[in-house]
């Protein structure tokens, strides 16, 4: 929106003249009033010099207590003097009055001036403070901008555009105001991509591309251009003194905020790198290592049947079977959780979520355990409705498998628990086993994609970590949680946590 400044000066300038002839005429029949009980033309000179206060008290500038003080003094010459309605030439007694009306008047307008200029400074304060605030509360660049035009378009009533790059590169970040403005931002352009070039104020108001309906003005931080605000106005607010200093502080504010932002998304980045590079070493060598030892197994089984086969008897043969038959198994149990690794996009893991029965899920998952481990005990417990829950199928599926199997494998149980509890927002699945639990030494790094083998760990050949990092990637990809510990009577304990409409990261 707009604002007509002409209008406005000439509707301040007739309230004001009109306020100066209400006063001087209440002044002069106060004056008619003490003229008739004191005949002494200072009384009635004080009288007009308090109407000259007045007319400065509630008058903008120095012109109209000038006035009131000129026409106070023509009236107490002109009208009080004798001989009446004629000028009795005091030419003393003239400039005495004349100067201390002056002299008050120009006192009051400066202790207004200086009132004023003092609120200014403490609105200025107030509004830069609560600008800070604000923005320090922004934790990202889309909360930062907009914040900063919302604020600009409140204190200056204007139309602003955020440009974070060329105005010929991108759109411009965010525009806040009428409608018709985006149209005229479109149009400045050209003004719009010297202004960013050049890195200084441009358009209207200034020396380059000053026939422009937008002011630009650069978002700069110690020398570097970090981006650049459109402002359509009506330049003549902005040419106040105390308008372009309040802008250059909000501007100066922004700046530092863009550039903290900045500093602080380049070093989350720089995290997450990190982090997604330690969880690729950490994946890596446990594939090294879980892949080569089932392999050698193998290698060194299927040798000596080849070499041997005619010298070893029937039960040696079997077992031998056996375990090329077991570190098979254990190949394809590893070649699916790295085929899950594989739908790991950057730091998360891409998701089909469906509605499904987790009663089917678990069911599933138990009938692929039996295959393997035909006499393994294991015990289901879900509640009697039917528990529906957005997820991917394949993925739980495989989440149980692997919890199991370290159940198994790694916690030497004879005995297995599946159990599901439900409640408002989330469902519960714990996988409990009675095997000898988890070693303090490694319930810290349980998640962290490699686990230490301890002599004391029967089939230390094998590593768990793989899976039970990739068991929550998958499960965090569900919005889900999950924890292990030791259950107080024995054993380990995984706990899975699921909500009924989470934030599910879909393909």
């Amino acid at each position: 929106m707009t604002v007509n400044f002409s209008s406005d000066y000439l509707y301040t300038t007739v309230k004001n003249f009109f306020r100066t002839v209400v006063i001087l005429l209440f002044t002069t029949a106060a004056a008619f009033g003490i003229s008739r009980v004191l005949v002494d033309k200072y009384h009635v000179a004080v009288i007009y010099i308090v109407g000259v206060v007045i007319v400065s008290i509630v008058t903008n500038g120095y012109f109209f207590g000038f006035l009131a003080s000129l026409i106070s003094i023509i009236a107490v010459d002109f009208i009080f003097t004798y001989p009446h309605f004629e000028f009795s030439g005091y030419a003393l007694t003239f400039f005495c009055m004349i100067s201390a009306s002056v002299v008050t008047s120009a006192l009051i307008n400066k202790i207004k001036r200086e009132t004023h200029i003092a609120n200014n400074r403490e609105r200025q304060t107030h509004l830069l403070y609560e600008i800070s605030k604000k923005l320090l509360l922004a934790n990202s660049m889309e909360d930062v901008v907009a914040l900063s035009a919302k604020c600009l378009h409140e204190v200056f009533d204007s139309d602003i555009a955020f440009y974070m790059k060329d105005p010929y590169e991108s759109e411009p970040y965010t525009i806040i105001g009428e409608e018709s403005s985006q149209n005229i931002f479109a149009e400045e352009i050209e003004t719009a991509h010297i202004a960013f070039v050049r890195g200084k104020k441009t358009g209207n108001g200034t020396d380059t591309c000053s026939a422009s309906r937008i002011f630009f003005i650069p978002i700069l931080f110690q020398s570097q251009k970090l981006g650049m605000i459109g402002m359509h106005c009506d330049f003549l607010k902005l040419a106040k003194e105390e308008n372009k200093i309040l802008l250059n502080m909000i501007v100066a504010q922004i700046a530092l905020a863009v550039s903290r932002q900045k500093l602080s998304d380049e070093q989350n980045k720089i995290m997450l790198d990190a982090e997604r590079e330690k969880m690729r070493s950490n994946l890596l060598r446990a594939i090294s290592h879980d892949l080569r030892t089932p392999l050698t197994g193998i290698l060194g089984a299927s040798s000596v049947l080849l070499e041997n086969g005619s010298f070893i008897d029937k039960e040696e043969h079997d077992k031998l079977v056996y375990d090329i038959k077991e570190s098979s198994q254990w190949l394809i149990n590893m070649v699916e959780n790295l085929l899950s690794v594989t739908r790991i996009k950057e730091d998360k893991l891409s998701v089909n979520a469906s509605p499904e029965a987790i009663e089917e899920i678990i069911a599933e998952a138990v009938t692929r355990i039996k295959c393997q481990y035909k006499t393994q005990r294991i015990n289901v417990k879900v509640p009697d409705e039917l528990v529906i829950l957005p997820v991917d199928a394949i993925l739980i599926k495989q989440v149980i498998i692997n919890l199991v199997e370290n159940a198994i494998k790694h916690g030497m149980s004879t005995e297995v628990d599946i159990v599901v509890e439900k409640s408002d927002k989330e469902v519960a699945i714990y996988v409990r086993d009675n095997g000898k639990g988890i070693s303090n030494e490694d319930l810290p790094y349980l998640f962290d994609g490699y686990i230490s083998k301890h002599k004391d760990n029967v089939d230390s050949t094998r590593g768990m970590g793989i899976g039970l990092s990739i068991c929550k990637s998958i499960i965090k990809a569900h919005s889900g949680n999950i924890i292990g510990y030791n259950d107080k009577s024995g054993g380990a304990v995984f706990k899975i946590t699921l909500p009924f409409a989470g934030d599910v990261d879909n393909e």
